[in-house]
């Protein structure tokens, strides 16, 4: 965050190891190439590679022949060729590409479907279940044959006898990657948390992901050394800190905004701030604080403020290194263009994949593009237009902002490159009259050809609110790229005039809109503005922000104290529960944009109190429910709406959460986390940083 408060960093899980510090970004320094080195030493594997063991159970050495079989395609084996431990491993050799799964799963057009390539794998079967209860770990070692591919991964798991499978238990599964070629990987995988007292079947499964035509596209692995193992496992649920360690900020502080940490068991009554050379800087009191989430030691340094790099000490506790300085927001910003970058599709990227998907095709009628370009899903290879929209007009902010301020130019330039990447890919799956790459699936490497067994053919779509999205970002990148890439920002400008258009053409004949239209309906229209001057998207606009207005819950229900969050549309019939994909920030968006463009507007008024109340009683207000966290709320729940689910098994899983939730009264309950529907999509991170770009948003408009 900076003075003028950043509200909006690129909206992907940023990952920080508790004992990495890589140096602070400045103005103008050498930001190095990407991809970026992957700092292995911080990775969970290294930090359990550490871990003592304290017992152990042997299930196979792999000496003799075992009860071991093969699923799917693949080849298995046992070798002499090396082992791990004794004279001979097991071998499983296997394809990554099955023509005959591409041939089974077809579009009704007779493409592929796009999903999974199909999988092959190796499993331990158990004649009598296996009582695992007294471990906590499982350990093996691989041996990875080296082949021209870059990557190698595979998914581990077993299956339990009498395991409950819900909406939130966890899943018996591990993906372990960043395996290395011509070596042997220790491969480990903490189960605390996971059933295992009557363990049938042990499984190694290799995803069958496909791979660039230029590539071999076979793996060989050989296992050995499968064992059981009994360790200090990690924590795994609750909200108190882990025995041990400190929870701090790890991209770090700036100089004046509140500096808080929180330590484990192990701290003292006081805490010392100690510089890179280990003097003490400053120190103060730990605050116990114990609330119904459990007890928490508080670390309050927010009276210093000189830059440099720290660590704080407490009773026995030291914890990693972290900056205080003006800039440090400028760093994760960076490790999120790498990222983008390294998710590149249709471009070679070093060490992670070659050039791609030449073969991938949206249609509408009788009209196909080739749709690669852009970003792959941080989950697997697909691609959406509101998802590539986002992310694009996130580094516009930041482009803005670092334009304005930092003099960071070597940030400034990476930044323009990445987002020109993700534009280009916008305004090349257009087909015209509003129809444009919604989301297509795609979880396979092509061999690049049309016309193939493996080619992916999706439809296009026309989605109001999409193409709100997506002209509000190519206008703003048409005035912002007026001057660095004049051409692309023409083809933008043009874009951009179409796509609203055809938005607002379908909006315009309904009689309500849902909060996402009208959000974006409102961005798109202020911007449209800007470029044009034109009077006509300013009327829009203000009409588009009354419309979301009228989404949003303004009194107290049923007297809880929560109030200001949205319902799906101006029927306001169902409360906005964001589940796996959020879009918290977009009403504080429209918002904050109508109240800057329009000071004089009798409605004025009406669009900072929505804000007001967004901000302050759904969001600040139910954010003491996770104190001293202070998570920003999800969700209000109605327990009839959970009731009225059709499915048996689903309703009582979600109806068990409900009950899990800070109960408002008999009807309503606040939620931090979603009420999740299965045991896949758990995602929240994304959830919690679209909500911190709305009260970013709220922030700077109330300049509070």
């Amino acid at each position: 965050m900076m003075k003028k408060l950043l509200t909006f960093l690129i909206p992907i899980i940023f990952i920080f190891s508790c004992n990495n510090h890589n140096k602070e970004i400045l103005p103008g320094s050498d930001l190095g190439d990407f991809p970026l080195e992957v700092p292995e030493q911080n990775s969970l594997m290294a930090r359990w590679e550490k871990k003592a063991v304290i017992d152990s159970r042997l299930i196979d050495d792999m000496e003799k022949a075992g009860d071991w079989r093969k699923e799917g395609i693949g080849e298995m084996s046992y070798t002499t060729e090396r082992s791990r431990d004794g004279k001979q491993s097991l071998r499983f050799r296997t394809s990554l590409r099955d023509e005959d799964h591409y041939r089974r799963n077809r579009s009704e057009w007779d493409s592929f479907i796009g999903g999974q390539g199909g999988s092959s794998s190796v499993q331990l079967n158990f004649n009598e279940p296996q009582d695992w209860s007294e471990f906590n770990r499982i350990s093996f070692w691989v041996y990875v044959h080296p082949t021209s591919m870059p990557t190698y991964c595979f998914v581990i798991s077993f299956a339990c006898e009498g395991a409950v499978n819900n909406a939130t238990t966890q899943r018996m599964s591990h993906f372990v990657q960043d395996l290395k070629p011509g070596e042997w990987n220790h491969v480990m995988y903490e189960i605390p948390h996971l059933q295992r007292d009557k363990v049938t079947r042990f499984t190694i499964n290799q995803t069958l992901r496909g791979h660039n035509p230029e590539e071999e596209g076979i793996v060989t692995y050989d296992f050995d050394q499968i064992e059981l193992q009994q360790v200090e496992a990690d924590q795994y649920q609750g909200w108190e800190v882990a025995p041990g360690k400190f929870s701090f900020n790890h991209i770090g502080y700036r100089p004046g905004d509140p500096k808080i940490a929180m330590a484990g068991t192990g701290a003292g009554d006081n805490f010392e701030l100690i510089d890179r050379d280990g003097n003490v800087v400053f120190s103060g009191a730990v605050k116990a604080e114990e609330n119904s989430r459990g007890k928490f030691n508080v670390i309050d340094f927010s009276g210093f403020d000189q830059e440099g790099e720290y660590r704080l000490r407490s009773g026995i506790l030291e914890s990693g290194p972290f900056p205080i300085g003006e800039t440090v927001w400028q760093q994760p910003v960076f490790k999120a263009i790498n990222f983008f970058f390294c998710e590149r599709c249709g471009y070679h990227v070093p060490g992670v994949h070659l050039e791609c998907h030449k073969d991938w095709q949206g249609f509408v009628g009788d009209q196909k593009l080739i749709i690669n370009g852009g970003w792959h899903d941080a989950g697997d290879l697909s691609q959406g237009s509101f998802r590539t929209a986002m992310s694009t007009l996130s580094m516009l902010n930041n482009l803005e902002v670092l334009q304005a301020d930092s003099g960071n130019e070597a940030l400034t330039e990476k930044i323009r490159s990445e987002l020109a990447w993700g534009l280009e890919w916008l305004l090349k799956t257009r087909f015209g009259n509003g129809y444009h790459m919604s989301f297509s699936v795609m979880r396979i490497y092509t061999d690049n050809q049309v016309g193939t067994i493996d080619d992916v053919v999706s439809p296009a779509a026309n989605i109001p609110w999409e193409n709100f999205l997506a002209a509000a970002v190519q206008a703003k990148a048409a005035m912002m790229l007026e001057k660095s890439h004049p051409e692309l920002a023409q083809r933008a400008r043009t874009a951009a005039l179409e796509d609203w258009q055809a938005a607002s053409d379908t909006c315009d004949v309904h009689k309500t809109l849902n909060y996402r239209e009208a959000s974006w309906g409102v961005s798109a229209s202020i911007l449209l503005k800007q470029m044009t001057g034109e009077d006509r998207y300013a009327e829009h606009a203000i009409k588009y922000g009354n419309m979301l207005v009228k989404c949003q819950e303004q009194k107290f229900v049923g007297g809880i104290p929560i109030s200001g969050y949205f319902y799906n549309d101006t029927d306001r019939k169902n409360v906005i529960h964001n589940h796996h994909a959020a879009f918290e920030e977009a009403p504080l968006i429209a918002l904050a944009m109508l109240c800057r463009e329009f000071p004089d507007h009798p409605d004025w008024m009406n669009w900072y109190s929505a804000a007001v109340l967004h901000s302050e009683y759904f969001m600040k207000r139910g954010s003491r429910i996770a104190a001293p966290y202070h998570h920003l709320p999800n969700s209000v729940w109605k327990k009839s709406d959970i009731l009225a689910d059709t499915s048996r098994q689903r309703q009582a899983d979600m109806l068990r959460q409900f009950n899990d939730g800070t109960k408002l009264n008999d009807e309503y309950v606040l939620r931090t986390f979603p009420i999740y529907r299965d045991n896949l999509f758990h995602g929240n991170t994304n959830i919690h940083m679209s909500s911190a770009w709305a009260l970013a948003e709220a922030s700077r408009l109330r300049n509070d």
